[in-house]
């Protein structure tokens, strides 16, 4: 390598700036990155290609503190973010399953006089059969969702909204799109499961648990199914479709015997953990704001007009 990406490098259409810690993508915009998150970037880029292990990242940022795996965890997604890419189709940061992570494609100085081609301005392609069938699947269990939100009906509890995807200055907005219905495939294991074939986890283990879990949840098992989700997510603590579907399972508190304000926390949690790893699951943007104490208040509110109107 001919420079040093501490000072800055180019990573297919986008301009790596650490000294800033911006990101800037072909159109202009920027992402602005924690320095630890931007830390970790400029390792795994003076490795590129190469496998980079959890341990030395560590070492390596958090010099030997005793630290969980969470921040690393959070860091990867971050980058993911920033870099609009994907987990399951990466084509900026590779999860090697159970041992690190690797940055792939071309990486340049900023000084390089080689201009970016069409090919790299293009950016990672978006798997249209995939996201048709999640926004089909999304909008089919959408009214599911109200029956789990309707479980927290008797909680009041005060907070701000701690939302990752906004700023906590605004609700957000609610709406219903109707969507073209499409074949559902007659397998239980395969729902929750992408049209593409693409396992949303590398580690086969994990993935095995994943499908059982899917399959206790199409019958109602959630006390099942919260379980083996959990299991699959200590096999593989990337696995962010896991923690979307656990998210699911605990907003039926009355089928995993929890109680509702310990399941509300749960939702909030597993969501949360999902959207760190992949901000595009749609189902979990919706659990986490289903389960929002704001969103519970106001349900409270329509609940008391209805019950007042009614009598």
């Amino acid at each position: 390598m001919s420079f040093d990406p501490a000072q800055g490098f180019r990573l297919g259409p986008f301009k790596i700036e650490p000294p800033t810690g911006d990101v800037v993508g072909a159109d202009g915009e920027s992402h602005h990155l924690e320095p630890k998150v931007m830390d970790v970037f400029v390792c795994l880029a003076r490795h590129a290609n190469e496998l980079v292990t959890r341990d030395q990242i560590f070492n390596a940022i958090w010099r030997g503190q005793d630290v969980s795996d969470e921040p690393i965890t959070r860091t990867i997604g971050e980058l993911r973010r920033a870099l609009k890419d994907s987990r399951a189709n990466p084509s900026y940061i590779e999860t090697i399953p159970k041992r690190g992570y690797r940055l792939i494609g071309e990486l340049r100085g900023l000084e390089d006089p080689e201009s970016i081609t069409a090919n790299s301005l293009s950016g990672p392609l978006p798997d249209r059969r995939a996201q048709k069938w999640r926004y089909i699947f999304v909008m089919a269990v959408i009214a599911v969702i109200a029956w789990p939100a309707n479980s927290f009906l008797t909680l009041d509890q005060p907070g701000e909204d701690q939302s990752p995807l906004t700023d906590g200055n605004s609700e957000p907005d609610f709406s219903i799109a109707v969507l073209p219905f499409a074949n559902m495939p007659s397998d239980p294991v395969q729902i929750g499961v992408s049209s593409a074939n693409k396992r949303p986890t590398e580690n086969p283990d994990a993935y095995a648990l994943y499908l059982r879990a899917t399959a206790a949840s199409n019958i109602f098992d959630f006390q099942t199914s919260a379980v083996l989700f959990r299991q699959a997510i200590e096999l593989d603590p990337d696995f962010a479709e896991a923690y979307e579907a656990l998210a699911n399972s605990y907003s039926y508190p009355q089928l995993v015997s929890r109680a509702p304000a310990e399941a509300q926390m749960l939702v909030l949690d597993a969501a949360r953990r999902a959207l760190v790893l992949d901000p595009d699951l749609a189902f979990a943007q919706a659990l986490y704001r289903s389960a929002l104490p704001e969103r519970q208040m106001y349900l409270q509110k329509v609940q008391a007009y209805e019950n007042a109107i009614a009598h």
